[in-house]
């Protein structure tokens, strides 16, 4: 729903925030045998977004001569439901420079990966190999970073840390121009977080990149501590 907007701005640092006094929530979309989204009549309006009894507020803060941004998310559950995942922050549809292709996304997924261009490979077809042992089944990827399609279409990776991540990182940056994103998250409690990495394909270029938080929050007030984003 539609948020307030108020801006802090000093001679040289700055703070936004972003309150929304309620979120929402739409349906799922029906799908078909194979997984894919059926697709809807054109003239017809997308079904309606219902009202879901969940604040948010969002802080974010641009320091002075400091190229991070610290960002905070305050939640308030009035729900009798139970809150198991937020993804924060969730930044969707980058690339740097002029074209998606050449961009490079680094995160420490065990002893490290990369991949270029994370747009296209996020979301293809990864040759895989089968490992077992007495009843313990595993699949390895041979290929580069690949992610599982979701209810949306997206191709997503996730890695818990500590698992599959051995750090709370990622980094998304382009060589030839020489800009790059950094997203993190303090973590100073120590509670099971996660990374995720996620694209629709080069049909719709771009890569989202999220911090996840298992909040288990009933009612009652939830924070996410501090978060990094940094433009380098």
């Amino acid at each position: 729903m539609t948020p307030r907007v108020e801006i802090d701005q000093k001679e040289k640092s700055a703070r936004v925030t972003i309150a929304y006094p309620y979120l929402a929530a739409f349906p799922k979309e029906e799908r078909d045998g194979a997984g894919r989204a059926e697709k809807k009549d054109s003239l017809k309006l997308p079904p309606a977004a219902e009202r879901v009894d969940l604040s948010a507020k969002i802080t974010i803060d641009l320091p002075e001569g400091d190229c991070r941004t610290l960002w905070h998310l305050t939640l308030e559950n009035r729900t009798d439901g139970e809150i198991d995942r937020v993804c924060f922050p969730s930044v969707d549809g980058l690339w740097l420079g002029e074209t998606w292709e050449d961009d490079v996304l680094v995160l420490p997924r065990q002893a490290g990966a990369k991949a270029v261009n994370p747009t296209k490979t996020l979301s293809a077809e990864q040759p895989m190999i089968n490992w077992k042992w007495q009843e313990y089944v595993k699949t390895f990827n041979l290929g580069e970073l690949t992610g599982v399609r979701d209810e949306r279409d997206m191709y997503a990776l996730e890695l818990p840390y500590a698992g599959g991540a051995s750090m709370l990182w990622m980094d998304l940056y382009d060589p030839g121009e020489g800009t790059g994103l950094y997203i993190t998250c303090r973590n100073e409690k120590l509670i099971m977080k996660g990374l995720r990495a996620a694209s629709f394909g080069e049909g719709y270029p771009g890569v989202g990149l999220a911090i996840v938080h298992r909040p288990c929050l009933k009612k009652g007030t939830w924070e996410s501590g501090e978060c990094v984003l940094a433009f380098h």
